[in-house]
């Protein structure tokens, strides 16, 4: 577990960190390929939420939206990003529903959320994007899966082939700069449609990330294993909701004692957003 920490940077809070799940035992023992489709095997989808859209919470709660207002962003300020929806979404995750309407607990779940908004304005603000030319040239490397036949409804999965990338990667500004191509991708899907922020059924509002890990050895994995925490952590604070399942495909076994370890140090409410694919994933085809 120390070994771990220290590889991965050290220890992430419990507010900081998506957490790792294996695939159930009942899992098939040879999980069906990844579907280039934009959506991934229904064995590997989290467990089914039970609460309503961030649009409906923000309709049906106006005083919980006001509290929320009174001490977040503007609703012009990163270009339009702090909607009601987006905000109840920091308070989902603050964990506002399961507090007593109208209690203490609850307007201090929005007091957090709030505050986490304008963390992520102050992010967002200070962030490195990657340039239109750097997305093109790593997008071997990280790209959305084209889209299949399930219609509009399905969503994007973003490709991620960090075994790769930890050999292309070489030195601390490259793989850094590897992190920032994702979390772009990310922003532009949020920002420019991808992922909508408008209410109605048919329209994603989440996103699969589907990581490759095949080709990795143990001394590359050492430079590419802190952006994957980058990234976790990124979509865990900046981009609530948004992430839907993270699939580890191709994990040397190498790589599955670390997964092991490091899932000691991940929130209980979050462990279901990560499932490794395949028994050290070796029985995982590639990402499309």
């Amino acid at each position: 577990l120390e070994a771990a920490r220290r590889l991965w940077g050290g220890a992430w809070g419990p507010e900081e960190i998506p957490g790792l799940e294996e695939v159930p035992a009942s899992a098939p023992a040879h999980p069906p390929p990844p579907q280039p489709s934009g959506r991934a095997p229904a064995h590997l989808h989290p467990p089914t939420r039970t609460y309503p859209s961030p649009h409906l919470l923000a309709a049906s709660n106006p005083e919980a939206v006001r509290a929320l207002r009174s001490n977040s962003p503007s609703p012009t300020a990163a270009g339009g990003r702090f909607t009601d929806a987006e905000l109840m979404r920091y308070a989902v995750a603050a964990g506002w529903l399961a507090a007593a309407p109208g209690s203490p607990a609850a307007a201090k779940c929005l007091a957090a959320a709030a505050a986490a908004a304008r963390r992520t304005d102050a992010w967002l603000a200070s962030a490195v994007w990657a340039t239109p030319a750097q997305l093109v040239q790593a997008a071997h490397l990280a790209h959305w899966a084209p889209p299949g036949d399930e219609g509009p409804g399905a969503r994007p999965v973003l490709v991620l082939r960090v075994g790769a990338a930890s050999h292309e990667a070489r030195g601390r500004a490259a793989a850094a700069a590897y992190g920032d191509v994702i979390v772009t991708l990310v922003q532009g899907a949020v920002m420019e449609g991808r992922l909508a922020d408008v209410p109605g059924e048919g329209r994603p509002q989440d996103l699969v990330v589907r990581v490759d890990a095949g080709g990795a050895s143990v001394l590359s994995s050492t430079r590419i294993l802190p952006v994957v925490r980058h990234v976790a952590t990124t979509l865990n604070q900046h981009f609530p909701g948004r992430l839907y399942v993270m699939e580890l495909h191709n994990l040397p076994p190498f790589a599955t004692w670390l997964v092991v370890a490091v899932r000691g140090l991940m929130h209980a409410t979050t462990r279901d957003k990560v499932v490794v694919v395949g028994e050290g994933g070796r029985h995982a085809a590639p990402p499309p």
